[in-house]
């Protein structure tokens, strides 16, 4: 049922949309959410975007952590966590 996802979180991803500055942006596909920000900013949109999520639908965030290439600037190495060594 991805239409009926995507109508339940618009509302969360319109709030978070108002939110961003100049150059950010917000994009969802199926139920998969992306921010594009400078790194100072990953924190703070991540924490707003959980916020309006959980006050609209109650749903939680998974923000895959074992992923660091969702949190690196275009053309730097990948990080790694802990179980992740790439």
């Amino acid at each position: 049922m991805p239409p009926l996802f995507a109508l339940g979180v618009a509302p969360a991803l319109a709030a978070v949309q108002h939110e961003l500055r100049a150059g950010e942006c917000i994009r969802a596909f199926l139920d998969d959410v992306y921010v594009s920000c400078q790194p100072d900013r990953v924190v703070p949109l991540h924490a707003r975007l959980e916020h309006h999520l959980f006050t609209s639908t109650h749903l939680r965030l998974n923000a895959a952590p074992g992923d660091a290439s969702a949190f690196r600037q275009p053309g730097a190495p990948l990080l790694s966590s802990p179980g992740n060594e790439r």
